[in-house]
């Protein structure tokens, strides 16, 4: 588990939330909070990033071997024609 600014801010509001500090917990809370939804965003962006380029690079391979079965079959062509005569 990450334990970073997001996490620390929402404990330290909890600590003022007890102390009887309500505004700066309150306001601890809610960057912690946004902290928290800003990290997931970018993970998530992250991810999609990545499953782009392995998608592509799937792609990339496929078309490889598209290009290899059609150059093995051209080449067995020939030699099937160099054989008939």
């Amino acid at each position: 588990m990450k334990f970073s600014s997001p996490e620390v801010l929402c404990i330290s509001s909890c600590a003022l939330f007890i102390t009887g500090n309500p505004v700066v917990a309150s306001i601890f809370l809610g960057l912690g909070v946004v902290g928290a939804i800003f990290r997931v965003g970018m993970e998530m962006q992250e991810k999609q990033a990545q499953d782009k380029v392995v998608e592509e690079a799937k792609q990339g391979f496929s078309e490889l071997g598209s290009s290899l079965g059609a150059i093995l079959g051209a080449m067995a062509d020939t030699a099937e024609d160099k054989t008939a005569k």
